[in-house]
């Protein structure tokens, strides 16, 4: 079952998004609040570089 749920783990992305009730326990990077989808997908490590906000910031830490 968790073969079948890896290989299709593009498609169920997504549909899983992150509500954002507590801006010091979502990942400004890796989680899904963003209406486009997750921000490392989208931008990737070189755009992460460029706009210089650290892997590992919530979005409270990114935004301050």
């Amino acid at each position: 079952m968790w073969k079948k749920l890896l290989k299709y783990k593009g498609v169920a992305k997504q549909f899983c998004k992150v509500e954002v009730n507590n801006w010091k326990k979502v990942s400004f990077w890796y989680d899904n609040w963003f209406t486009m989808g997750c921000l490392m997908d989208i931008i990737g490590e070189r755009g992460r570089i460029e706009f210089d906000i650290l892997k590992q910031m919530s979005m409270a830490e990114a935004w301050t």
